[in-house]
């Protein structure tokens, strides 16, 4: 898990398409073993979602609505040259994506299920 954050780190700072690669690549690994409980078969596709749209656009999310030039070198504005621009955060979902949406979606069932004690760890 430290890892995981090192590279989360490490990529938001730079926006280097290779960090990138490498932080979904150990996501996948992280989450994979966790697929068939309630909710993760959401969060991997919400994983897969956001990586795709990523990893095909340079390593930076495309922002689609956004006026002003984002803060963060892995964030862009979304251009005519983006690809899978449906995949990108969006300013009419509140700057997130539907890759967000599903791992949001994802981990609130699981935690429901875990709360109500039908998942066990």
């Amino acid at each position: 898990m430290v890892l995981a954050v090192a590279l989360w780190a490490a990529w938001h700072g730079t926006g280097d398409w290779t960090l990138c690669w490498l932080f979904w690549l150990l996501m996948f690994a992280i989450v994979k073993p966790f697929c068939h409980r309630d909710g993760m078969l959401l969060v991997i596709l919400g994983l897969l979602m956001n990586a795709t749209v990523i990893l095909l656009n340079g390593g930076v999310m495309p922002v689609v609505g956004m006026e002003v030039q984002p803060w963060c070198p892995i964030w862009t504005l979304a251009t005519s040259q983006t690809k899978l621009l449906w995949l990108a955060d969006q300013k009419a979902l509140w700057y997130f994506s539907l890759g967000d949406l599903c791992l949001l979606s994802g981990v609130g069932i699981t935690l429901m299920k875990f709360r109500k004690g039908t998942v066990t760890a």
